[in-house]
């Protein structure tokens, strides 16, 4: 992997998340909040791979239930919708 492209996938994302961090806080020394972002959002730090995992779970449960949400007001519309189908055709 050329190294511009390892430093685009790697790097500069967390870059990009740490800087935003710091022009949010203005912290009185950015340096050295920016480096102890990186330290704590090293993905591949051991401490770190447990929890963006629970964070990894944590969000694929809340998406799956809001699909279900979704798919159960699909189901409570359509039900509604053959109701008063059903209510019209009996007026005819």
């Amino acid at each position: 992997m050329p190294v511009q492209s390892y430093l685009e996938e790697s790097l500069v994302p967390l870059l990009q998340q740490g800087c935003c961090m710091i022009a949010e806080r203005r912290p009185d020394d950015p340096v050295e909040d920016l480096a102890n972002y990186l330290f704590h959002m090293d993905p591949k730090s051991p401490r770190n791979v447990i929890r963006f995992e629970e964070e990894r779970r944590a969000k694929e449960l809340a998406d799956a239930e809001a699909a279900a949400e979704e798919g159960a007001d699909r189901k409570s519309v359509k039900k509604k919708s053959s109701i008063k189908s059903a209510k019209s055709k009996k007026k005819k």
